[in-house]
């Protein structure tokens, strides 16, 4: 059976209608009219012969064929996009879309690194996701992300901004009133200040520098590093923090000894189709981290799994 080969324009119509949710959604975030929007999606449909979308009054879901078509649709989109994008570099200054996720609270002067790369490139537009949640990169669309994590996912290549040490800091008001843990023991007499595990669910742990972890119950969980700190600044409890976060409040840490664990501050990306705006963001964060941090930055590939 012979098939048309879909344009990239039903492609990205297919892929931004699930990103979306919705068909107006769909419209909106390509500023094309709603009729377009659904003119393509049928043109894609019809040339492959299967039904990609189960439409609702609400929302609309996809079939089987349609879980199939999105990975390869995005690796189309994204080397149409990367090609594009090498072109017009090669003709001028940079443009499209850079699409990054980065957790609130990451370092002081994001914002600042953020704003600088806009006012440098005023044909890049950005999307900027922040959330401590550990996103997809290729099934998510974006193009790079900023983790601050023990451990990154395979296949990714990382540049290193700084290491950090996990660890537990309270407040000196809060420790001259509730006095200072003796023991990981201790932890369940005093009010705990938790984050998210990989962004998505409230701790219940603390890891040890040994290797093993604490149970704790949280009386607050957040997946908001500021809030956090805020809290435990003001004599809420003990919260686990990076190190280079904390040290920049009034905070003493808790437990030097036992709780915590290294962890680094690195920028992530895809190994395929890198685009020369990706690579200008890329240096122009470690650019930046040069001044931030006292580390060098280097350069590494996550493991691969065997």
């Amino acid at each position: 059976m012979q098939y048309d080969a879909p344009e990239t324009s039903e492609l990205e119509v297919f892929l931004a209608i699930v990103d979306q949710g919705s068909f107006a959604g769909a419209a909106k975030a390509l500023d094309l009219p709603r009729a377009t929007v659904s003119r393509r999606l049928k043109r894609l449909e019809e040339r492959l012969q299967v039904r990609l979308l189960r439409r609702t009054t609400r929302q609309v879901a996809l079939t089987q064929a349609g879980r199939d078509l999105d990975p390869h649709a995005r690796s189309i989109v994204d080397a149409v996009r990367a090609a594009t994008e090498a072109v017009h570099r090669s003709e001028g200054p940079l443009r499209g879309l850079l699409r990054i996720s980065a957790p609130p609270g990451a370092f002081r002067r994001f914002e600042e690194l953020l704003v600088d790369f806009m006012a440098a490139h005023p044909l890049v537009r950005m999307e900027v996701e922040r959330s401590t949640r550990q996103v997809d990169l290729v099934a998510g669309g974006f193009d790079v992300a900023l983790r601050a994590t023990p451990t990154l996912d395979p296949g990714l290549i990382a540049r290193r901004l700084t290491h950090t040490r996990l660890g537990a800091w309270a407040s000196p008001t809060y420790l001259a009133q509730r006095g200072h843990p003796q023991g990981i023991g201790d932890l369940a007499e005093h009010d705990c200040l938790a984050g998210f595990t990989r962004g998505e669910r409230p701790a219940s742990q603390w890891p040890l520098l040994d290797g093993g972890h604490v149970s704790i119950r949280p009386r607050m969980a957040s997946n908001d590093l500021v809030l956090l700190a805020a809290a435990a600044e003001r004599g809420q409890g003990i919260a686990l923090l990076p190190e280079l976060f904390a040290t920049g409040h009034d905070l003493e840490p808790v437990l030097i000894d036992r709780i915590g664990t290294q962890s680094q501050l690195a920028l992530v990306y895809a190994d395929r189709h890198t685009s020369p705006t990706v690579r200008a963001f890329v240096d122009h964060v470690l650019a930046y981290a040069d001044q931030l941090f006292p580390t060098p930055s280097d350069v590494a590939r996550a493991a691969a799994v065997p």
